[in-house]
């Protein structure tokens, strides 16, 4: 999957509000050759993948990581860990983002993500000094290697939005067929240069120097809608088949060829879902191969086993046939026998007729009912009667151990296409399980709420995020609360000083929910408040601070609250909104809420059940993610439900 410079052009533009300043935490370096960025905002976190020659996009979720860091991850490692985004941007109208970072020592660095094909992804220094690189690259045109000085790949035009040609019939190679020409020399790539002819009207293998000024304008309209459409983005998916294409318009060709179109929050998004689906594909063919070279082997051996079941079969038939009439005559052939051991056979006698007699071998053949019957001569007819019994018996027991095998050839058959379904991606249900429902994550690095009266609470999770939460959000009308035992969040009453007893109340509720009170099973704790002015990150004189550690001065002002939280889960249109937050801040806005309170049941466990109370029809896969949002929302990951519903 390839993007062009237009669709570049809007990545850059969504994922730089979401990246900017966003800290490097690690690098990793992928199986299908992706390049990893694992960063961090002040609230979010974040994936930035860059698969050269291919895309980019960001994600929240985590990917899966190799167990051993390559020498090229490594080296990154060294150069761009624990730096900041300083600029995300296009370089030019090129398929090349360019990453700037900037470490604590204001020294600058360059990622230079090439999505043109070959691709590759080159770390530089200040002065376009090639530190690392994926690959290198040796040409007539260019040199990519440690030690060098980066320069892109030779420049070619490459429409962007905004970027329309005078003529842009003097950019395309005559001789080339106009889709190829629109495709390649314009740089639209090749579904937005079918998707041009298509809406002209012009037949997309018509060599460009056979267009007549007609079409030549009517192309040229064209574009000019293709401009002002994507400078107005509308992120689609469209689906067929084993075929996710994304889109950032509305592709009609693929409409009336039976595409089904699917509305994206953003093109970021619509790459991701595309690349990642066309990624299980690849692993999907990969495991595709041994399973049906087994489903092959299986079917040859089962057809073996049919025709020898047949044929086994027959012999059986024909042996019954013969026991059957054999019954009927055994005495007239043991009269037959002792006639020929007294030498005084007779050729016919009744039903019976003497067809040979072998004296060297001591037996005789008659013919009875049309059917020839082998016979000892100087055994009695009874005993041979009973063998063929004997023999109708093995040869339907090894009938019966032939279909027995035969079932569990077929059942491992069908296990086997059943993991072939079970394994393979459905474009389909994936996109409508990804794009229907989503689920409103809410801040990462600190905990929030809404008090009944309107107030915002922000409390931390950590001994960082707690001084984070001092450093970069406490204002002089805020209000600071902590609990009075060792392991309590920080939690900040945004505008405190002018919020009513019912806003402190909640804050404080809040905040002993998350202290270590609830992992010790305590019903209440002690909760105080105090003024920003009061909270100070300077030790006294003489002293040492621990880290994580803040002091307080002066009067302190105390509650004692309940632990009691209540989680509640909405659905808003194609969104689903989940919420841990204070008892008394759900019971004062009259919302439907399950109560959380200290305890023992596994959170993972609690929050199934929790889901399972509010009924909200959801796919399994993000009912799961819903599960694991809400148990990662539950203090200490242990809790006691109460299944206590308001309306």
């Amino acid at each position: 999957m390839e993007i062009n410079s237009s669709e570049l052009s809007v990545l850059v533009r969504e994922i730089k509000s979401k990246i900017l300043e966003a800290a490097v935490r690690n690098v990793y370096h992928l199986k299908d050759d992706s390049t990893v960025m694992k960063l961090a905002t002040e609230n979010m976190a974040y994936e930035l993948r860059i698969i050269p020659a291919s895309c980019l996009y960001v994600t929240e979720e985590s990917l899966p990581k190799p167990d051993e860091p390559t020498k090229y991850a490594q080296s990154l490692r060294r150069y761009i860990n624990n730096t900041r985004v300083k600029s995300f941007s296009q370089l030019d109208t090129e398929r090349i983002a360019v990453i700037e970072l900037e470490s604590k020592t204001s020294r600058t660095v360059r990622i230079y993500a090439e999505l043109l094909p070959p691709g590759n992804v080159i770390l530089a220094g200040e002065n376009d000094d090639i530190l690392e690189c994926l690959r290198e690259v040796e040409s007539k045109s260019r040199l990519v290697k440690v030690g060098s000085k980066y320069s892109p790949p030779p420049s070619r035009f490459s429409y962007t939005p905004g970027t329309l040609p005078e003529d842009l019939f003097k950019l395309l190679r005559q001789d080339s067929p106009v889709v190829a020409a629109l495709s390649r020399d314009l740089g639209l790539g090749g579904k937005y240069a079918e998707e041009l002819l298509h809406r002209a009207g012009v037949e997309k293998s018509r060599k460009v120097k056979e267009l007549d000024e007609s079409e030549r304008q009517v192309i040229v309209d064209m574009l000019r809608e293709f401009d002002l459409e994507m400078r107005n983005p509308s992120p689609l998916i469209y689906v067929q088949e084993n075929e996710v294409v994304p889109s950032i318009i509305r592709l009609k060709k693929l409409e009336d060829n039976g595409y089904r179109r699917v509305e994206v929050r953003e093109f970021n998004e619509a790459v991701k879902l595309a690349y990642e689906y066309h990624e299980r594909l690849k692993r999907f063919e990969e495991l595709r191969k041994p399973i049906e070279e087994e489903i092959t082997q299986l079917k040859k051996v089962l057809g073996e086993k049919e025709y020898v079941i047949q044929q086994i079969t027959e012999k059986s038939k024909q042996l019954e046939e013969k026991i059957n009439i054999l019954n009927q005559h055994t005495g007239l052939v043991e009269n037959l026998r002792i006639g020929l051991i007294k030498k005084t056979p007779q050729q016919d006698y009744r039903d019976i007729r003497l067809v040979k007699i072998d004296e060297k071998n001591r037996r005789f053949t008659v013919n009875i009912e049309g059917l020839d019957f082998d016979f000892a001569i100087d055994i009695s007819t009874w005993k041979q009667l009973g063998s063929m019994y004997d023999e109708l018996k093995a040869v339907k027991n090894t009938i019966g151990k032939l279909r027995n095998e035969q079932s569990s050839l077929l059942a491992k058959l069908s296990e086997l296409e059943n993991k072939l379904t079970r394994i393979r991606p459905d474009a389909y249900t994936e996109i409508e399980e990804r794009t229907s429902i989503t689920i409103d994550r809410g801040f990462k690095r600190v905990r929030r709420f809404v008090t009944s009266e309107g107030f915002e609470v922000l409390a931390g999770k950590d001994a960082s995020s707690n001084i984070a939460l001092i450093r970069k959000h406490m204002a002089n009308s805020d209000l600071v609360f902590h609990a009075e035992i060792r392991g309590s969040p920080v939690a900040i009453l945004k505008r405190g000083s002018a919020a009513g007893e019912a806003s402190i109340e909640e804050a404080a509720q809040f905040t002993a929910c998350f202290s270590r009170a609830w992992r010790e099973g305590l019903s209440s704790a002690t909760v105080y408040y105090v003024k920003p002015e009061q909270v100070s990150l300077s030790p006294p004189p003489g002293q040492y601070l621990p880290k994580g550690s803040f002091m307080v001065y002066g009067r302190r002002n105390y509650l004692t609250t309940e632990l009691a939280l209540a989680a509640n889960i909405e659905k808003h249109g194609n969104r689903v909104v989940v919420k841990v937050i204070p008892k008394l801040t759900a019971e004062r806005q009259g919302i439907k809420y399950v109560e959380i309170r200290p305890g023992g049941i596994n959170a993972f466990e609690a929050s199934k059940k929790i889901i399972e109370f509010f009924k909200i029809e959801l796919p399994q896969r993000i009912e799961r993610e819903l599960a694991d949002l809400l148990a990662s929302m539950i203090p200490y990951g242990r809790c006691h439900v109460m299944m206590r519903g308001h309306t």
